[in-house]
């Protein structure tokens, strides 16, 4: 059995994390953002090890201290000794056990924060799994499409999922703005930033449009 799959959490988007790291050039840089206690980390992680490829992982969560039991919120203060800072540290161990610390670089910050760390244009890959409210999403897609280069993509889970409306509004939302086509994989959302070539194209195309009505 893999490490991930001892880890506790939501994960139903691996065949993503597969196509993108297949399509990965040596030196890609990757962000998930969100990750409790890691098991789509440590799955991501895992693969980049095996592919051989030298993709950096950085995974950034606030790890605020809350555990969750069959989608039961409660703080690990509550149970036993453990104090609810503790929770990161969970993270840490699950990271240390797998053997893939040497690819994950965590960053304990606002999701806003962390994208401040980076130049616009340099991210291959970012999927967003934190905060689901349509506020936060949007500010998560403001926040980090703009440091992905051209033809890298920005990915969202629960896109579909009927408990969280605001993930699609948001994304439906924003990538309207930016008249980008929003595809779905499972529960997630895809969009490829595209190249200045199909930019170029696509701003004469909706100018022609605009002119036409």
């Amino acid at each position: 059995m893999d490490h991930y799959q001892q880890v506790p959490g939501w994960f139903d988007f691996a065949d993503i994390y597969d196509h993108i790291l297949a399509r990965a050039r040596e030196g890609a840089v990757f962000v998930e953002v969100g990750a409790y206690l890691g098991r789509s980390s440590l799955y991501l992680a895992s693969r980049i090890q095996k592919s051989g490829k030298k993709v950096r992982l950085y995974v950034v969560d606030l790890w605020d201290g809350w555990l969750y039991d069959e989608c039961e919120e409660y703080s690990p203060a509550e149970h036993g000794n453990e104090r609810s800072e503790d929770v990161f540290w969970h993270f840490i161990r699950n990271v240390r056990r797998a053997g893939v610390e040497d690819v994950i670089c965590p960053l304990k910050m606002p999701s806003e924060q962390a994208a401040s760390l980076f130049e616009d244009g340099t991210l291959d890959f970012v999927f967003l799994d934190a905060d689901h409210s349509y506020e936060a999403v949007r500010r998560d897609l403001e926040a980090w499409f703009p440091k992905i280069k051209r033809r890298g993509v920005l990915g969202g889970h629960d896109y579909l999922h009927p408990d969280f409306p605001g993930v699609r509004r948001a994304a439906d939302e924003f990538f309207m703005e930016q008249r980008l086509p929003v595809q779905v994989h499972g529960t997630s959302f895809l969009v490829t930033k595209p190249s200045p070539r199909w930019l170029n194209a696509a701003t004469r195309a909706y100018r022609r449009l605009v002119s036409a009505g």
